[in-house]
């Protein structure tokens, strides 16, 4: 792969990165702490449009995401942080347009994040796949402004998400030459002692899905997915959520079930995921790590697939498309009605789920479909929803780009 960045090759591996000051100062930031047990919908609002995060992006009432401005095109792209009880936004990081950048993870007053460089020549070049390029993994510090290179291996270091004193990514660097689709290993990077491990051993993940709680870190394994007759792992088969303990280097598989778990979240022990048997047919499930039992949350089957859950303590929130019967695609239209999805709140207190954002109608029109008039109902498509405190944030779905929203919880 070298020979697509030449020019990047004669310089040290080092990310060109703008910090922009003043830097963010978190005084006193503390983990997500809600302010009662009992929740009802409060105030939503827009946050922005144009941003990408990571199902890690809260830390207190600080969120964090990958913010990219358009004119025409790509204008300019940060790393911006907004206050959820403020509503402040500031723009910490600013990067160059010629570099890809992942979404941050956030953890205290420090953030992680991959990036690399992406030349207008490789944009137009036929090689498209942008794993096989050369990702790092880099750290920042909010309240002192110090940015470290975290990874400098020539693969790809990619999804990184940080708990405590580690840092957590997808590693492409044991993957046979030229495989695709793409196969990673998950490493770790302790802060305290600059020293970085692999901790799997089978190469054998396929989903970008890893997350990180305490010493558990959690990701979906496809080493028991059926193989096509070309040999690489088919879409949708056989995956399983798989553990490892930081403290004992134990790998422990969570789940059996023969269709198709994945989207891992993990907080306190308790991992929830996504379990789909068939296209569009999904449910929530946890897994308490204390007494191994599982528990199916969700009974709607229409689990939005493209979309991770989120848990926070005793909450937790998905997207959920049973109003479309799992179509989340706004623009694909099926019996006269386009995807629509929204969020729902499971209590694991009080067994009770919420709906919290709905899925409104946004326009009806008419349409000649096979000589006759055709009326269609265009609804909206709400996703990614994650909760933290008292905050949940999620995104709309709209063709030019997702805006991001964010409801305050409030006690009953």
């Amino acid at each position: 792969m070298r020979e697509y960045f030449p020019v990047w090759e004669l310089k040290v591996k080092r990310l060109i990165i703008v910090l922009v000051l003043p830097i963010l100062v978190i005084g006193g930031l503390s983990a997500c702490k809600p302010s009662s047990e009992s929740w009802q919908i409060g105030k939503h609002w827009q946050i922005g449009e144009h941003w990408q995060y990571s199902p890690q992006a809260i830390w207190g009432d600080i969120f964090i995401g990958t913010e990219y401005i358009f004119s025409g095109g790509l204008e300019a792209q940060y790393i911006s942080t907004y206050n959820l009880h403020t509503r402040e936004k500031q723009r910490v990081t600013e990067f160059p347009v010629n570099y890809l950048v992942d979404e941050p993870s956030i953890y205290n007053d420090r953030v992680v994040w991959a990036s690399c460089y992406y030349s207008q020549e490789m944009r137009e070049s036929p090689q498209k796949d942008i794993v096989s390029l050369n990702w790092d993994v880099f750290l920042l510090d909010l309240k002192t402004g110090e940015l470290q290179q975290i990874t400098t291996e020539e693969h790809a270091q990619t999804e990184p998400r940080i708990y405590g004193d580690t840092i957590v990514w997808l590693d492409t660097r044991h993957e046979a030459e030229n495989r695709y689709p793409h196969y990673y290993d998950v490493y770790a990077y302790d802060l305290n002692t600059n020293q970085e491990r692999r901790l799997t051993s089978t190469n054998s993940i396929m989903e970008n899905d890893l997350g990180i709680s305490g010493d558990l870190v959690v990701w979906t394994d496809s080493r028991y997915a059926e193989l096509s007759q070309d040999g690489y792992y088919r879409q949708h088969d056989n995956n399983e959520i798989y553990v490892y303990n930081l403290t004992t280097g134990q790998e422990k598989r969570i789940t059996t079930y023969p269709g198709n778990d994945c989207h891992p979240v993990i907080d306190d022990g308790r991992i929830v995921w996504l379990r789909e048997w068939e296209a569009r047919e999904a449910d929530i499930f946890l897994h308490d790590m204390k007494d191994s039992r599982e528990i199916k949350i969700s009974e709607s089957g229409f689990v939005a697939y493209n979309s991770y859950p989120s848990i926070y303590k005793n909450l937790i929130v998905w997207a959920d498309a049973r109003i479309s019967q799992g179509n989340t695609a706004g623009d694909i239209i099926e019996g006269g009605k386009s995807g629509a999805a929204e969020i729902y709140l499971y209590n694991l207190d009080t067994k009770q789920e919420t709906q919290l954002v709905p899925s409104l109608t946004e326009g009806e029109y008419t349409l000649e479909v096979g000589g006759q008039d055709m009326r269609f109902t265009q609804r909206q498509v709400w996703m990614r929803p994650m909760v933290c405190g008292d905050y949940v944030v999620y995104e709309k779905e709209i063709m030019i780009g997702p805006t991001i929203h964010a409801i305050k919880l409030s006690k009953e």
